[in-house]
């Protein structure tokens, strides 16, 4: 950590040595200076500091350098700031004595990126609110700054699912905006079901649904599903709700929510030309093609298994020891390798293998048949009894998961990156995809005795196999549609929902751009980009590449150093890419702790030219780091919004992406009510709220609230009272209301009284120390202070405001103003924000008086009522 104090020097005194500045497209790397310029360039990472409150007493708490947004050797020679940050280093260091003649400054060319061809294979078009956002990312960027662009693409009630989701119909699947009244589709139960009413739904607010093995679905927040939640009493457990509510329930202290499974669905025996339990064991353990038809096996009884299954005429051959071939008798080519053509899979290699369609809607029987065959030859039981199946081919994967799914079992897809040795070196091989399976009765998944006997048919879940809801996120704003069905649960099924709105966009930018890319993204959406990649572009096997770990990340600068082949995609984890910065800023060596390149050389040795960085705003200063050590000619980062209500944050976001480099505004969308709610004091002169300079402080305002036990008293009460009277009586499933206050003490003691007052209700605190997502996201009030409370993302449904603080900032008066957004799943309700002044205090009856001209022209009304309230 940087030392909280440091001597500056007078500006009489010059400093004895210049440095020199290197300057990269988005960094500037500051070398070979003397402790002079040392210390101010310590002064300088100083003011890049962001301070947050550090408890050091009983009550008491510090504010202390929490984060810093610049970097620095472990021997303090080499100092990092962005690169949109030079003309204000350079300000700096002349006003303390080092002139700009005395810098030598050092413009580094960035490299020319080699053409990549991106191959959409997305068949829709962008939305008309996504065109203008792809033609600025792919519009050349600003001059004179960092070439880094950001896209804010905003997301947007009827028992309604998305018109393009897919709905279950016998035989098949179709769209739900096609389905129609007396048409039948698949229930619950595995039936067909009769669609007895179609109930087409204007455009609303329409919510992805993720569950734990990666499917997902899109429908309106009045959607009705029948769940499970484990947090109440057992014959209250199974329940139907909306889609609104099983939000709140996955928010709650114990987010466990789940929903029945499909039964297995009943469809016809298919006349196959194969038996299945065969093409089954080809797909995973055969040579489809080159003349040459066969398996590889050391297990017997799977070859006795093929062998009765062939037609007369055919017979299995054995080769090596372990290898077995297909073979007729005849002198006419052999029937399988025409099955083969005839299906669309002979010829194929491992990473291109799939189920040819007319299998995936065989009988029930067919399908455990198929089942049987790929996972007697890819399947793995581990010691615990539990299931998967492994394939270098995700369309065989995904292939799987759906026979999986389809049979009443959860199946989730993992990447995995493979590695095999060349010459000594340890290399990245294809992709590998784990399906993990769970079912009741998952013995049924074999017939290799091997395998099957280790299968746990007993375990806890068997009988009672559900699957878990992990998220409930606002899409988009879309047309839906209802459907009533005949059946005893009025239940149907649909498959998953697709391609999420931001990667949509991203694919739309690779694809113009044509530039190797490099996606930086959290490890846990490693998976998802993954194949949302893949299924974008077609890209196969080793044409996309995850990086977790420095292993991967030393073999990746490996192959390409050793002119090794690079795929269009390179998806890195950000931890994985910060230990390799962290790897220099320790030891600053050529060799970078065995990476063997230079931060600034990364890009040009693996020849990307664009780099794209998913959910900037979640992990913010990681990304900023990155920044710092990026030589590249294009970076593009995605966001929710980039609106926080930190001061300091905020003005990071212009640094990064100054408004000179944003797209055109919009006009001021006016929606708000502003209320402000006048008190009294019945003891004002206990009130001490005068700090630092006799300055007006509502710290110390409230600390006087909290000194006095009576005082707090009848202060928590009244605004507890407004609370219940402004939000709980009339709040609708969904609805959501920020409490603000100053001190992190009013905080916890609010919170704490909320929760015992109202249990129906999740009420968290939030301030620095607790978790942004469970505590400042999801719950249904919240608790917060001025300074932790800014977000930087849309909180949902944000229906109440009530900033307890009196602010004399303009800035902060619009901050806090900020936090409250449009209704999207309430579009006639317009969301208020009220304030609390005490008439005795001159400070807050000044402030009252000055909000009008703070908020003139960005708020749809405000009135002041005059309460009873006393404290």
């Amino acid at each position: 950590m940087l030392h909280t104090a440091v001597a500056m020097p007078s500006q009489s005194v010059l400093p004895a040595h210049a440095a020199v500045l290197d300057v990269y497209s988005h960094n500037v790397s500051v070398t070979n200076f003397g402790p002079d310029v040392r210390r101010l360039l310590v002064e300088f990472c100083r003011r890049q500091a962001l301070m947050g409150p550090v408890r050091v007493g009983p009550g008491r708490y510090e504010q202390e350098m929490k984060k810093i947004f610049a970097e620095y050797t472990r021997t303090r020679d080499e100092f990092r700031f962005h690169r949109n940050q030079l003309n204000e280093l350079v300000s700096f260091l002349s006003y303390y004595g080092v002139k700009k003649d005395r810098l030598k400054l050092v413009e580094h060319e960035n490299f020319d990126p080699e053409e990549i061809d991106f191959p959409m294979k997305i068949p829709h078009a962008p939305r008309p609110e996504q065109v203008p956002q792809i033609e600025y990312a792919v519009a050349p960027c600003k001059e004179g700054f960092a070439p880094s662009k950001v896209v804010m693409l905003q997301t947007g009630k009827g028992k309604a699912v998305a018109l393009d989701v897919p709905v279950r119909v016998p035989g098949g699947w179709k769209p739900m905006g096609e389905v129609k009244v007396d048409d039948f589709v698949i229930g619950k139960d595995g039936k067909p079901a009769r669609v007895s009413a179609v109930y087409p739904q204007p455009e609303k607010q329409l919510y992805s649904v993720q569950f734990a093995d990666g499917r997902s679905v899109e429908v309106c927040g009045e959607h009705l599903w029948k769940v499970y939640y484990v947090n109440t009493q057992p014959h209250k457990r199974w329940r139907v709700v909306n889609t609104l509510e099983v939000l709140r329930l996955i928010s709650m202290p114990n987010p466990r929510v789940y929903i029945e499974l499909c039964d297995a669905e009943e469809t016809p025996h298919q006349d196959l030309p194969m038996d299945p339990y065969t093409l089954g064991y080809l797909l995973g353990n055969g040579h489809l093609g080159n003349n040459m038809l066969g398996v590889s096996s050391a297990d017997e009884f799977c070859i006795q298994q093929i062998e009765a299954a062939l037609p007369t005429g055919m017979y299995m051959a054995r080769g090596t020891r372990y290898n077995h071939y297909i073979r007729h008798r005849g002198r006419e080519g052999n029937p399988y390798s025409n099955i083969l053509k005839q299906l669309g899979v002979y010829g194929h290699l491992a990473n291109s293998k799939f189920v040819p369609e007319q299998y995936l809607n065989g009988s029930i029987e067919q399908r455990w048949s198929l089942l049987q065959g790929l996972f007697d030859s890819d399947g793995t039981v581990q010691k615990s009894g539990s299931v998967s199946f492994s394939s270098v081919s995700i369309r065989l994967a995904e292939d799987v998961q759906y026979l999986v799914r389809s049979l009443g079992g959860i199946a989730a897809i993992r990447p995995r990156q493979t590695h095999y040795t060349h010459n000594g070196v340890k290399l990245p091989g294809q992709i590998c995809y784990d399906v993990d399976v769970r079912m009741r009765n998952a013995s049924n998944l074999f017939r290799l005795p091997r395998k099957k006997d280790r299968t746990n048919d007993r375990n806890q879940y068997a009988e009672i196999l559900k699957l878990r809801v992990v998220s409930v996120t606002p899409s988009r704003t879309g047309l839906s549609q209802c459907i009533t069905v005949e059946n005893d649960d009025h239940q149907f099924v649909v498959k998953d929902f697709i391609v999420t709105h931001n990667t949509f966009v991203s694919f739309q930018v690779m694809a113009k751009m044509r530039r190797r890319t490099m996606i930086i993204i959290p490890a846990k959406f490693i998976a998802m980009w993954t194949k949302e990649v893949e299924k974008a572009f077609g890209f196969k096997g080793k044409q996309v590449w995850c990086i977790r770990g420095s292993a991967d990340f030393k073999s990746m600068i490996n192959v390409a150093k050793e002119g090794g082949e690079v795929p269009p995609v390179i998806i890195v984890s950000s931890a994985t890419y910060t230990n390799f910065l962290d790897a220099y800023k320790d030891q600053m060596i050529p060799e970078n702790g065995g990476y063997g390149c230079h931060p600034n050389d990364l890009f040009k040795t693996l020849k990307v030219g664009f780099r794209l960085i998913d959910e900037v705003h979640m992990d913010f200063h990681r990304n900023f780091r990155i920044d710092l050590y990026t030589h590249i000619p294009y970076t593009l980062s995605l966001s929710a919004t980039l609106e926080a209500d930190n001061k300091f944050i905020n003005t990071r976001y212009r640094i990064v992406w100054p408004p000179e480099t944003h797209p055109p505004e919009f006009e001021y969308d006016c929606f708000i009510d502003v209320l402000s709610i006048m008190y009294s004091l019945k003891r004002p002169e206990l009130i001490r709220c005068k700090g630092f300079a006799k300055m007006y402080s509502h710290v110390k305002f409230e600390e006087s609230i909290l000194k006095y036990k009576f005082l707090l008293e009848a202060y928590v009460d009244m605004i507890i009272d407004l609370v219940e009277r402004m939000f709980i009586d009339d709040r609708l499933p969904g609805q959501k209301m920020f409490v603000i206050c100053s001190t992190v003490n009013m905080c916890t003691i609010l919170s704490q009284k909320l929760q015992l007052d109202h249990p129906e209700l999740r009420v968290e605190r939030y301030v620095s120390e607790d978790d942004y997502e469970k505590n400042c996201l999801t719950p249904d009030i919240v608790i917060t202070t001025i300074g932790s409370g800014g977000t930087g993302v849309d909180v949902p449904n944000l229906r109440e405001t009530l900033n307890t603080v009196a602010l004399d900032s303009r800035q902060a008066s619009q901050q806090a103003l900020g936090r409250t957004r449009r209704l999207k799943d309430f579009p006639d309700v317009h969301p208020r924000y009220s304030m609390l002044y005490a008439r005795e205090i001159d400070k807050h009856v000044q402030y009252c008086r000055a909000k009008d001209e703070k908020f003139r022209g960005k708020v749809r009304s405000m009135r002041v009522t005059e309460t009873h309230y006393k404290v």
